[in-house]
């Protein structure tokens, strides 16, 4: 039994200075081990790490602390694989000429990664994370003066890299129409139709929305 006990607790020295990469992050994370003290045979010998709840999984940590810390250049590459600028037009009798442009800039993962969407916010300071659909997460920005002030500026100084940016340059001239107001007349709506046509035509994910106004909602 002494040799069985030397034996374990030389395991626990020599996992104690293991290290785990988190999926493709070139950060790396000191794992927790401690000795199980229940007096149950079938957990003898068992280690567990400190921090071990359930639902979590080694090779995907909680990197809460990390994502606060985004780099523009991060995000301009998930954008461009992960990100969407997306315009509808919806009929809507409340509005002056009877439709809704509805702009918006969306980023969607799935619910184990909202983390990261939480994290676009922070960086951002403007948007909502939302359910898409079933196991879907979006993080979303749809405020015209968010949308001028922030998320325009900041892709127009750090460029996207993909086909994405075309669609970009596109939502980019459809919102600058919408704060002159032209998407209130006909003429405009029309000029909007037109290059929105034009948008997305790569395929993308499918974004639900509801369209109540180009308003942000509360959290």
């Amino acid at each position: 039994m002494a040799a069985v006990t030397i034996t374990v607790l030389r395991l626990i020295a020599s996992l104690s200075k293991t290290k785990l990469y988190a999926g493709n992050s070139s950060k790396t994370f000191s794992t927790r081990y401690k000795w199980c003290n229940s007096k149950n045979l079938k957990d003898m010998g068992t280690i567990r790490r400190k921090d071990q709840h359930k639902g979590w999984n080694p090779q995907r940590p909680n990197v809460w602390s990390l994502l606060m810390k985004l780099e523009s250049q991060w995000i301009v590459g998930f954008v461009d694989g992960e990100g969407c600028f997306h315009v509808s037009i919806n009929r809507q009798d409340s509005m002056q000429i009877g439709y809704q442009v509805l702009p918006e800039f969306v980023v969607v993962q799935h619910k184990r990664d909202v983390q990261i969407l939480h994290a676009l916010k922070a960086y951002f300071g403007c948007g909502v994370v939302r359910q898409n659909n079933e196991d879907r997460m979006c993080y979303r920005v749809r405020g015209i003066e968010h949308l001028m002030g922030i998320i325009l500026p900041f892709f127009e100084k750090h460029g996207l890299k993909t086909k994405k940016h075309v669609d970009f340059l596109k939502f980019r001239d459809i919102v600058m129409m919408m704060s002159q107001g032209l998407h209130l007349t006909l003429d405009g709506l029309e000029k909007i139709k037109a290059i929105k046509e034009q948008m997305n035509r790569s395929g993308q994910t499918k974004i639900e929305s509801n369209y109540c106004g180009n308003t942000e909602e509360n959290d």
